[in-house]
């Protein structure tokens, strides 16, 4: 809404919102940060185009590198998305069901809705790897993806698990698609959820699973596994998100 309280059409940047001069540190966070304040205040709805480059950075006082910086984080992030020949744009995307009476802020559903892309990616890339890797282990490396499915201490752990797994598909654009969503899904949200109480053992269990049918070479199985891994962890998100995102503030 406008300062006298009128509904702002959808798609357009307000005429009263006002980016700030970044504030001394890496230059290119402030400007995320201000981007993402602005998202979950509703100044910047879902749908809305950003400023031109030459523009906000005059207003926001950075160079056009800074800003583009903070344009590649926002957009890995999934809170921008760039349209080639039109500029940016805040992602629209659908509404997540996780508490219906209490609505999601737009950053966290954004976010939310990139780790569930992600996931979803992940699940169609990985049934496949483990196909070819009940076919192409070799018996060098077995100790090896068993020991990684022993540990799930840290989210290094987990990352370790799954390109292990997929090494041993001997495919190296696999590997490399499997490492590089990892760490995109580390940089996107907090990883603490995956290593406390049940989840963790359940990780641990279905890591084991997952090892135990590709060298027994059983592909059914390990598809099947993997499919339900990613089915839990999905689950187990979502039940995150609810805790994290709707809060009660402290009385």
């Amino acid at each position: 809404m406008d300062q006298q309280g009128h509904q702002q059409p959808p798609g357009k940047v307000s005429k009263t919102t006002t980016f700030r001069t970044a504030r001394p540190r890496r230059l290119y966070e402030d400007v995320v940060s201000q981007v993402m304040e602005l998202i979950a205040a509703g100044e910047l709805p879902m749908g809305t185009r950003l400023p031109p480059e030459r523009q906000l950075s005059s207003q926001i006082n950075v160079s056009r590198n800074v800003l583009r910086e903070a344009f590649r984080v926002l957009e890995e992030r999934g809170l921008i998305v760039a349209r080639p020949g039109d500029g940016r744009y805040v992602r629209a995307v659908s509404s997540i069901q996780i508490a219906p009476e209490r609505p999601i802020d737009p950053v966290n559903l954004l976010e939310l809705r990139t780790i569930l892309d992600l996931l979803e990616s992940r699940e169609l890339i990985e049934t496949q790897v483990v196909a070819l890797a009940c076919a192409r282990i070799t018996p060098s490396e077995v100790p090896r993806l068993r020991d990684a499915a022993k540990r799930v201490v840290t989210w290094r752990d987990n990352l370790e698990f799954h390109v292990v797994l997929a090494s041993a598909a001997h495919n190296y654009m696999l590997e490399r698609l499997v490492r590089e969503q990892l760490e995109l899904l580390h940089d996107v949200h907090q990883r603490q959820h995956y290593f406390s109480g049940d989840d963790s053992q359940r990780l641990l269990l279905e890591h084991h699973q997952i090892a135990e049918s590709v060298i027994a070479r059983d592909i059914s199985a390990a598809q099947r596994l993997v499919r339900l891994h990613f089915d839990h962890t999905r689950q187990s998100l979502v039940g995150w998100s609810e805790m994290a995102f709707h809060q009660e503030p402290p009385v």
